[in-house]
């Protein structure tokens, strides 16, 4: 549970393993926040001078207002293993293209 300044709601954060539901909401708000870059970046305004830790504060943002009550760092946490994971497969596959 976190609290806020006066007059803020106490969010309740969920705990444990993250619902399918929750995975895609995730991943649609950090596809918004990369689009969101990637359309500064080619509009000549250079890198996003935002901090990530206020990218991820928008994502915490968009996934409370979609129903998945997670944390930035949760978020976060969970970007990573996602990450990882879709790292280990994607080099798995060019491993078995490759015949080895």
């Amino acid at each position: 549970m976190v609290g806020g300044a006066e007059g803020e709601s106490v969010k309740e954060y969920r705990k444990g393993s993250w619902t399918l539901n929750e995975t895609l909401v995730l991943i649609t708000a950090k596809k918004m926040v990369d689009e969101r870059r990637l359309k500064k970046e080619s509009g000549g305004e250079g890198r996003s001078t935002r901090p990530a830790e206020l990218r991820w504060k928008w994502v915490e943002d968009y996934c409370w207002r979609n129903g998945c009550m997670r944390s930035q760092n949760q978020c976060n946490d969970k970007w990573d293993n996602l990450m990882r994971d879709y790292k280990k497969v994607r080099d798995h596959e060019k491993k078995v293209e490759e015949g080895t």
